[in-house]
């Protein structure tokens, strides 16, 4: 299994459904996000929650997964629960409209497929296909009027 980036539409439609796994996007983030900022568009990242996380839990807290992956393990699922704990007091509520989706991820695959450097980093191939896929679902969101962002679980 492992944490994948997925599509999450403010309203149900059950003809929009990705047909990608969402795991090889989600470890590109932050090298989408760099391409982004390049380029002029909205990178990945700011489609998902970023409010900052709950106190005690930042990132840069957590344990060395390579050093101790128990330790990390227990920390992730400790903060997975305070996420959840503050979910019911201010839930997250914030919406992207995907047109701005639709954009982004189209910028971003031709990006990724125009770049030899890219190509020898990360999985290109696959990168590619998951920043179409999306691309497609987020046009049928914007076609229809629904708002969409990112979460990775």
């Amino acid at each position: 299994m492992g944490v994948s980036l997925y599509l999450i539409l403010d309203r149900a439609d059950p003809t929009i459904v990705p047909r990608l796994e969402g795991k090889v996007l989600l470890g590109s983030l932050p090298v989408l996000d760099a391409i982004a900022s390049k380029v002029g568009v909205k990178g990945p990242q700011s489609f998902m929650d970023n409010r900052p996380a709950p106190t005690g839990f930042e990132f840069s807290k957590a344990p060395d997964v390579k050093k101790d992956a128990a330790a990390f393990w227990t920390w992730s699922e400790a903060a997975e629960k305070a996420a959840a704990a503050r979910e019911l007091t201010e839930p997250w509520d914030e919406w992207f409209d995907a047109a701005d989706g639709v954009a982004s991820m189209t910028v971003l695959a031709k990006e990724v497929a125009s770049s030899e450097r890219l190509a020898a980093e990360l999985d290109a191939d696959v990168l590619y296909e998951e920043l179409v896929e999306m691309a497609r679902c987020l046009a049928l969101a914007r076609d229809r009027g629904i708002r969409f962002r990112f979460e990775a679980w």
